[in-house]
Formats: structure tokens, sequence, C-alpha cells
């Protein structure tokens, strides 16, 4: 199978879970999985908003919302139209959100366009991580914020998913530990890492979820399901061409 059919593989499958990928959030693990993730993100992300930031991956918009509440002008960008459907159904914070499709491996914004980039569990996913970094590198300006999510190889409850044949995790391309990670993205700037939800997403008890939480942080954080890197991103890996953007409002954004 080449590269394109995958990737028309791995869109058709995010395609045809667009009316239930949020179904996970209904649980009490779940729910707190989602509140643990989206603070190890916002943690690492400025205050000082009001400026173009990115949500690569965005799915059905919840990153996208959140950054939006924090006074970002959003932009959330996803390969799959029906993921996009339902982001805008869910509601964009009032005129601070504007979706798009599009892949990371060919972004269509120009260089040095946002304060801040999010890719969460997003290269695992895609036919070439490498050129998904460029990308995420060439649209962030100097300095900025790149933050990645991506789920851990060495955590137990990921290497259970993935051999469901039921579960998205079977579709992935590929996983990541945390200390490689930090090697390659420490190219751009210095980068910061922790992970998250270190307990399993069937509990039903927060109280307990969140003793294994402190308990996993501490001691065991090669287990957490999610490793969270931020990068001050600082330096270019290759040279950046500015082109010409489209008129409009919003229109510097674009190539």
């Amino acid at each position: 199978m080449d590269k394109g059919d995958r990737q028309r593989r791995t869109i058709r499958l995010f395609d045809s879970l667009a009316d239930r990928y949020d179904a996970w959030l209904a649980s009490p693990g779940g729910s707190l999985a989602n509140r643990l993730e989206q603070h190890a993100m916002l943690r690492a992300i400025p205050l000082d908003g009001n400026q173009f930031a990115l949500d690569l991956g965005c799915g059905t918009g919840q990153y996208t919302r959140s950054l939006a509440l924090r006074g970002y002008q959003m932009v959330g960008a996803d390969p799959s139209r029906a993921m996009l459907a339902v982001a805008r159904v869910r509601g964009s914070a009032g005129d601070r959100v504007a979706y798009v499709q599009a892949i990371g491996e060919a972004l269509p914004f120009r260089d040095a366009t946002f304060a801040v980039a999010v890719a969460m569990t997003v290269l695992e996913f895609v036919d070439s991580d490498a050129a998904v970094l460029r990308e995420l590198a060439r649209t962030i300006k100097r300095p900025g914020t790149l933050v990645v999510g991506t789920l851990q190889a060495t955590s137990p409850s990921n290497i259970v998913r993935r051999l469901r044949p039921s579960s998205t995790l079977a579709s992935a391309h590929r996983f990541y530990r945390r200390a490689e990670l930090v090697r390659r993205l420490g190219t751009l700037g210095p980068v910061r890492s922790w992970t998250v939800v270190h307990f399993p997403l069937r509990i039903r008890s927060w109280r307990l979820a969140l003793l294994l939480e402190r308990l996993g942080r501490r001691w065991f954080p090669w287990a957490g399901a999610m490793a969270v890197l931020a990068v001050r991103v600082k330096r270019l890996t290759a040279p950046v061409h500015r082109r010409q953007g489209q008129t409009g409002r919003k229109g510097a954004i674009w190539r």
C-alpha cells in the first residue's frame, strides 16, 4: 500500500468515526482524561491571546475551542471533512475560529503565521511525521510555541488498545517514546515535557484515578497514555521563503 492509499484509508476511518468520536468523554475515566490532556496542553501555551493559533488535526474542535476561549484567533485544520462538520456544529466560539480541510504535510498557510501551533495525537496517523514537523516549524513565528501531544509507545494501556482491531490505535502508523520526540523537537528550541493519564479509561472512581495519576507522574512517567511536549521555537531547520498571500480580513494567513 502506497502513502496515498494509506492516507485516504486513514481519512475514511476518521470520517466514519466523526459522529461518535467524542462518546468516550461520557465515562468518568474519559472525562477526567480529557480534562488532564486539555490542562497539559493549556499549561504550555502563553496567556497573551489575540494572535493567530493553529490546531492541526483539530478533529471535532475540542482544543480549538479551548484556545479560542483564551483569546486566540483560531484556525482548526483537519483532513477529515466529516470531523470538521461536527466541529462546526459544536460551535466556533463566535468569530474567533475558522475551520479548514488540510493535511499536515502541506499546510495552506504563509510562513511565520502562528504564535502557537498545537498538534495533539497527530503524528501517529500522518504519512510523514518529518514533513508535518517541517510544516509546523515553517508556519510558526519566532519566537513561538509548538505543543505536540503523542500517545506513548511504552504505555501499557496504549499497547493493549493497539492490539484491538476495533481501536483507532490499530490504524496508527507509528508510536513514540517521549525521549525520541524531545531529541527531534530540540532542534527547534528548548523543550519541556510531561505525561498524563496514568489510569485505565474504564475506571469509575475519580478519587482512585487522581491517586493513580499522581503516583504515575512521579514514579512511572513512561506508563502515561500521553506525553505532551512544548517547544519554544527559536530556530529554523530550513530556509523559509515568503509567499504572496490572498487579500481579505483573514487573508494574511493564507498562501
